[in-house]
């Protein structure tokens, strides 16, 4: 998968400030199809719409805290489902303990961004995401 501006990118935090945050740093960066959610349950409605209307989320920004579902669950449930396995998985968290950070890594996340968010480290991590995904895929 090559980057470009119109990658189907979903935001998911429960933070309106966090996801109002990640999704500018994002259009400043010149992407152009960002779409939000403010809990893992209602990421998993918008990639069905999105996958049932063939034009499925491509990557996923997913906050580890959230209520009724954290982000890893939320990975846990894309890796079961054929639609959504392949769907590159960045997990931000402000959690920096390594021990956190290595079990994303062992769940499949794709890689792991520390709030708070620098727009350098972000754009930096999804371009060597969607890089390591085009290889593999």
């Amino acid at each position: 998968m090559k980057l470009k501006p119109s990658l189907k990118i979903l935001v998911i935090d429960d933070c309106p400030d966090t996801r109002s945050l990640i999704k500018n740093i994002l259009e400043r960066r010149g992407f152009t199809r960002v779409q939000v959610a403010p809990d893992a349950f209602r990421a998993l409605s918008i990639m069905q719409d999105s996958y049932q209307h063939f034009d499925p989320v491509e990557l996923v920004l997913a906050d580890w805290q959230m209520p009724r579902l954290s982000g890893i669950d939320l990975l846990s449930k894309m890796k079961i489902d054929a639609r959504f396995k392949e769907t590159i998985f960045i997990m931000v968290s402000s959690d920096r303990d390594s021990n956190h950070v290595m079990s994303a890594i062992n769940s499949g996340v794709d890689s792991y961004v520390i709030k708070p968010v620098n727009p350098n480290t972000l754009f930096n991590k999804i371009s060597t995401a969607v890089r390591h995904s085009s290889r593999t895929n």
